[in-house]
């Protein structure tokens, strides 16, 4: 009862600082963090308690919305860890649920807090210097559902708790943002959902608990027209996303040493939408550092867990699919120039693309299925794959020129990834007279969904490096999961490998170009539009070995089958197009 009490009056607390404090006064609920930050610092719930009590957690608090303008006297933030604003509204962690000892049931994991809306106006200039330092950093993401206790002697394990569903995020930049330092971004905006919490087991009798239902991640929307220079490895110009929340682990349960059965996992959950339209000037210089980079995830599915017994089962993880990713749309003009040194294929060879924009839809991958190991061991199924969403990239009013140096660095990368089907468990069997283990099947990849590059000029891109495509457009299916492998050692041994599955489908392309598109670099295309099927999961390999015995049969599993590719592939180009590097064609 006190725990509700207090649970309350900071709630209370919270409200009073976001309703009253934040529109007349800077609250900084992370002084260390940012020149100004404002924050909801949701509470972590608390977890179940005394500690083999079987007792449930409590959930964590969600955060609170935040609206913030910013048009105050120019912003300089010196220090590594210190953005020029940060802005956040994410939800608390839930707890973990407590263990038993004896015949209870352990405690459920706390569901994690929800994100909550969140508006950030800049109009000023913000410096940053030092590494993971932003300009603004505006975060809206959900907590992660606790972690369920498990069963000792006689007793259920606990549920895991629910993510937090991501909130939203709308920001709106016109100031000039200046940052040096690794992986300090200009403008990075993200509202993710929560991983949801894995299941509790039982030691030696019961049944496990189930892994905590996922998270969605929410919407974020990006409007900039403010000037925007980065100087340093990952350091994007523009980082926008929402990842879905991953799904919970499975726990195993049964008798101890006699039969055991490994717990489900549960689905990961979608990415939510996100949208960036920009209209300024925008130079990056660093290693994997892309102008504009928006990306919408699907969370991954949750790995089901495996068994040790004489008769084990693995945990399914048929339900645990990945979450889909969900549409991304890029609106852009001005220039956008991503930096490096002088191309040398010799000195560059490894080194990672900086995009002028990179805008991507990946589906999450499906979750894997639990291993057994026993006298009789069946492998357990792995999840199937989320889709990859919508992505379109337009080009707004005005001029757009897009520039890029280094190599593998495209002018614009649009793409829509299925993701990979989880591969099923492998099995382990042994004993005196017989041993049969059967490993489990794959599942399918994920589909990648349509593709729309659309920019009618003017303007132009050029790209220096090798393989810099100017456009590159695709639909890529995930590859199908693989079958567990399977292996039995008895006097009578029978083994039998998981199946795999089928690839993803790629989706619909279309590319409508009229900017003046020039590359420089070998295999570096002008124009590249492409709708690819998933390959296909392989069959898990068997084997069998007749110790002392006579008979021994191993069977391998099958192969899945490949993707298919999107029906429709169009290119409309009034552009001029020259490529001047070896195998690099319009």
């Amino acid at each position: 009862m006190h725990r509700v009490v207090l649970r309350a009056f900071l709630f209370g607390v919270y409200t009073l600082f976001a309703t009253v404090l934040v529109p007349t006064t800077v609250f900084s609920a992370c002084p260390a963090d940012a020149v100004i930050c404002i924050g909801n610092p949701a509470a972590t719930g608390a977890n179940g308690s005394p500690p083999l009590s079987g007792d449930d957690a409590d959930p964590g608090l969600p955060g609170i919305a935040q609206s913030f303008t910013y048009a105050g006297p120019a912003i300089n933030a010196a220090g590594d860890d210190r953005d020029g604003i940060r802005i956040f509204t994410s939800g608390g962690n839930g707890g973990n649920g407590a263990s038993s000892i004896i015949i209870l049931n352990a405690g459920n994991g706390g569901a994690g807090g929800a994100g909550a809306e969140l508006t950030v106006t800049n109009a000023q200039i913000i410096t940053t210097n030092g590494s993971r330092s932003n300009g603004i950093s505006a975060i809206a993401d959900g907590g992660n559902g606790g972690n369920a206790g498990s069963a000792g002697l006689v007793g259920g394990g606990g549920d895991g708790g629910s993510g937090g569903n991501g909130g939203s995020v709308n920001l709106t930049n016109s100031g000039r943002i200046t940052t040096t330092g690794e992986e300090s971004r200009g403008i990075l905006a993200q509202a993710n959902g929560g991983r949801a919490g894995n299941a509790g087991g039982a030691i030696v009798l019961g049944v496990s608990g189930r892994g905590g239902l996922p998270a969605f991640g929410g919407p974020v929307t990006v409007n900039n027209s403010g000037i925007i220079s980065t100087n340093g490895l990952r350091a994007d110009g523009i980082l926008a996303q929402s990842i879905g929340g991953g799904g919970g682990a499975g726990a195993a349960g049964g008798l101890f040493l006699v039969a055991r059965v490994g717990g489900k996992s549960t689905s990961g959950h979608d990415g939510g939408t996100v949208t960036v339209t920009s209209t300024e000037s925008i130079t990056t210089n660093g290693n994997d550092a892309n102008g504009i980079l928006a990306q919408s995830i699907g969370g991954a599915g949750g790995n089901a867990s495996g068994s040790v017994s004489l008769v084990a089962l693995g945990g399914d993880a048929g339900g645990a699919g990945g979450g889909n990713g969900n549409t991304v749309t890029v609106n852009a003009s001005g220039t956008i120039t991503t930096l490096g040194e002088a191309v040398d294929e010799n000195v560059k060879k490894d080194q990672g693309g900086s995009h002028g924009i990179l805008a991507q839809s990946i589906g999450g991958g499906g979750g894997n299925g639990g291993f057994a190991v026993g006298i009789v061991a069946l492998g357990g199924d792995g999840g199937s794959a989320g889709n990859g969403g919508n992505v379109n990239v337009t080009q707004a009013p005005g001029s757009l020129v897009i520039d890029t140096w280094r190599n593998r660095s495209a002018g614009i990368l649009a793409q829509s990834v299925g993701g990979g089907g989880g591969d099923g468990g492998f099995a382990l069997a042994g004993g005196t007279n017989v041993a049969i283990g059967v490993g489990g099947k794959g599942n399918g990849g994920g589909d990648g969904q349509t593709v729309t590059v659309d920019v009618g000029g003017p303007g132009s891109i050029t790209t220096r490096g090798h393989e810099s495509v100017g456009i590159l457009a695709q639909s890529v299916g995930g590859g199908g999961g693989n079958g567990g492998l399977s292996a039995a050692i008895s006097l009578g041994a029978l083994s039998i490998g998981g199946d795999g599955d089928a690839g993803g489908n790629g989706g619909v392309v279309h590319v409508t170009n009229g900017l003046v598109v020039t590359t420089e670099g070998d295999k570096a295309h002008g124009i590249l539009a492409q709708s690819v099927g998933g390959g296909g999961g392989n069959g898990g390999a068997s084997f069998a070995v007749a110790a002392g015995g006579t008979l021994s049969v191993a069977v391998g599993g099958k192969g899945g089958a490949g993707g298919n590719a999107g029906e429709t592939v169009t290119v409309d180009n009034t552009g001029d197009i020259t490529t001047k590097g070896n195998s690099a064609y319009a």
